[in-house]
């Protein structure tokens, strides 16, 4: 039998992909998405505004669902208050125009209202009692209804308050809940704000079973328990075996920050009980399925290698500066750079655009150019390389050590001793395990070679006697990036260390088209001068330079994920200490760095697969984990293998180690917010696919 069509909008949103999940076997998926662009198996996604009410129209006509889910919402209760044109924009009249495309096509619609539109005061509220709104976002919701039913008086409008797994970019209570516990972090909630919640997939399933029997007007389907926040959490925490006491009960009294919000947003559910003469789930029987649904990661999304964790405070440190007078050069970037300087124990730090823009200007101070090299390692991104060839040099590699798949000293050594114009020495911390650097430090200071580490990998590492990578202790200058799956995130970014005051004043000139207004002695102090005064105005480029500053946005950012940094770098030492521990047993599957672990940031995670003895290529081996949702990259191709370096005359066999790390190697995921549950499926999916690699 043909399945029915289901068109849902608002298609990336927490809800959408909840339902889309707990009903996409029995109906064909339509989802309309806006901004955020998802891939799920079997549903269909489009781009459609739906300020437009007859593109919609046009939609349906071609589609032609049975049903449309209307999800689209403005939720954020302060935005709302801040914006409530937008608000009413989002909430009111896009759902207008649904209505009316859908009454004008008759397709059958049901419309996501919310359980805020009471004022707060009485329990079980029945879709009888008349609403009291108390903030923009309930009012806007409450004049949706309202303007729906004109629209089209068939429609199916359902109050409620919903929980269940969120995507990454937009998580639930209980995922907030459930991270902060399993992470060991306390979590607030209030104890005087009731609701009665249901779970995503009950509400789904409860919804087209009302539309399957043509059920119109306004009904609450919402759980039986009307609980608090606090005592919600309890639950959750109960259910998922994690500890209670991390939760803390608050007061929303004592929130007066907050825009005005009801105390008591509960529900009664008697109406939709009536009509089918069955109960709705126990919450505790609620909670133990979104327990079981963890085992489908992420609600369908694939488990990515890496990812960057954002939480509300992050998001504050922005918003903040977007609210400030200064988005670019202001004093964000100076407490970003004293920050990290620091951490790592360096005596000065220049925040720059990007990591490679990082690698770039070190290599421009260390002197590379045209009459000498840089030596780097084949086995890290492209950057490290390309910084030699911007400055005009040549650059040159050493192979690697197969242990920890770092720069050789040894093989650095011998590149030296053949090549004595080396002008630099980039190092690559790779995985985030340092390099042996008292080692190579001496090798390169047998020609003088300025020593640059290459630490995008590495914040948070340290060497074996305990100083931080990038204090300096055995170079001239280290790099760090700040890309998003990096140790902390600021979206693109990054910084160079130093302790030498010189390279630190040429550092700030380069990263500024070659000026520095505030620091630099005047070369023409002659014009700077009126009636015998300096002008404010005037500054002087004093080389050539480039753009390659950071901004303020960028820089808060950066500041407020690095105040997180030790718990983060914590997790992932937890999750490699459990990799190591499952995988080390292994014949043809095993860790690829395994010394140095406690002295690593641990940015990623690569194994090394003998995938000849295992009888599967890479590339089969990489589409079974895909199959099951589990992501996985390469890190790295060899630089000499790039058709770029390739014409330069340089081939993967001179760097024998390099070439056979890059044949078995697979970086599998490791990030903050990598579950205990979802690391587990990773090894049973790695051990399930190499089964013969077991010792018997």
């Amino acid at each position: 039998m043909k399945k029915q069509k289901i068109l849902i909008t608002g298609g990336s949103s927490l809800l959408a992909l909840n339902w889309i999940i707990s009903v996409k076997d029995r109906y064909d998926i339509i989802i309309t998405l806006h901004k955020q662009e998802v891939q799920l198996d079997g549903v269909q996604t489009l781009f459609l505004s739906l300020d437009s009410k007859e593109s919609i129209e046009a939609v349906l006509k071609q589609y032609s669902p049975t049903f449309v889910i209307h999800t689209t919402a403005l939720t954020d209760i302060e935005e709302c208050e801040k914006d409530p044109e937008l608000a009413r924009k989002v909430n009111v009249e896009l759902a207008i125009n649904v209505a009316s495309a859908c009454n004008y096509c008759k397709v059958r619609l049901a419309h996501i209202s919310t359980d805020h539109l009471f004022s707060g005061y009485g329990e079980f509220h029945k879709e009888t009692n008349k609403p009291s709104p108390l903030n923009v976002y309930a009012k806007t919701k409450l004049d949706a209804e309202n303007e729906v039913l004109k629209a089209y008086s068939k429609a199916l409008i359902i109050r409620t308050n919903f929980f269940g797994w969120g995507p990454s970019y937009r998580h639930s209570l209980t995922d907030k809940i459930i991270y902060a516990l399993r992470n060991g972090d306390s979590i607030i909630l209030f104890d005087d704000v009731f609701f009665t919640p249901i779970l995503a997939s009950e509400l789904a399933n409860n919804v087209h079973r009302l539309l399957d029997l043509g059920e119109s007007g306004i009904i609450n389907i919402v759980g039986n328990e009307r609980l608090s926040k606090y005592e919600f959490g309890l639950k959750v925490a109960y259910i998922f075996g994690l500890n209670s006491d991390l939760i803390k009960k608050s007061s929303i009294e004592d929130n007066s920050n907050l825009t005005l919000r009801p105390k008591d947003m509960s529900l009664s559910n008697h109406r939709f009980v009536k009509i089918f003469e069955r109960s709705i789930k126990s919450l505790d029987e609620q909670l133990t399925d979104l327990r079981d649904q963890e085992n489908v990661p992420n609600n369908d999304e694939i488990i990515p290698y890496g990812k960057h964790h954002i939480d509300e405070e992050d998001i504050k440190s922005v918003v903040d500066v977007l609210r400030s007078e200064s988005l670019t050069q202001g004093n964000q970037i100076i407490k970003f750079e004293q920050a990290i300087a620091d951490y790592v124990g360096a005596k000065y730090a220049i925040a720059v655009s990007s990591g490679t823009a990082a690698l770039h200007l070190s290599a421009l101070v260390a002197g590379v150019g045209p009459e000498n090299a840089l030596v780097t390692s084949p086995i890290t991104f492209v950057a490290s390389a390309n910084s030699a060839l911007y400055a005009g040099g040549r650059v040159i590699f050493a192979d690697i050590d197969p242990q920890t798949i770092n720069m050789s000293p040894e093989n650095l050594k011998q590149v030296i001793e053949d090549n004595p114009d080396v002008r630099a020495v980039v190092p690559v911390h790779f995985a985030g395990l340092p390099c042996d650097m008292p080692a190579i430090k001496l090798v390169a200071d047998q020609v003088d070679a300025v020593v640059i580490e290459d630490a995008a990998h590495a914040l948070g590492a340290k060497y074996p006697d305990g100083r931080q990578v990038g204090c300096c202790a055995h170079s001239h200058m280290t790099i760090f990036s700040f890309h998003p799956v990096k140790a902390i995130a600021t979206g693109e970014g990054g910084m160079i260390t130093t302790n030498d005051e010189r390279v630190y004043r040429k550092l700030l000139r380069l990263r500024s088209h070659g000026i520095n207004k505030f620091d630099d002695p005047l070369l023409l102090p002659e014009q700077s001068e009126e009636d015998g005064a300096l002008v404010p105005w005037y500054y002087e480029m004093q080389e050539l330079g480039f753009n390659y500053r950071i901004t303020d946005i960028q820089s808060a950012l950066g500041l407020s994920q690095l105040s997180k940094i030790q718990k983060f770098i914590a997790r992932r030492r937890e999750l490699v200490m459990r990799y190591d521990e499952e995988l080390s047993g292994m014949c043809n599957c095993i860790p690829a760095q395994n010394t140095g672990s406690k002295h690593s940031s641990h940015h990623l995670y690569v194994i090394r697969i003998d995938f000849e003895k295992i009888g599967l290529s890479r590339r089969r081996f990489m589409k079974a984990l895909k199959d099951s949702k589990i992501a996985s990259q390469i890190h790295y191709i060899p630089i000499p293998m790039h058709p770029y370096y390739q014409q330069m005359g340089f081939k993967i066999e001179d760097y024998p180690n390099a070439k056979k790390y890059y044949q078995e190697a697979l970086t599998i995921p490791l990030y903050y917010e990598l579950t205990d549950d979802q690391q587990s499926m990773i090894i049973s999916k790695i051990k399930s696919i190499t089964i013969s690699d077991f010792d018997k």
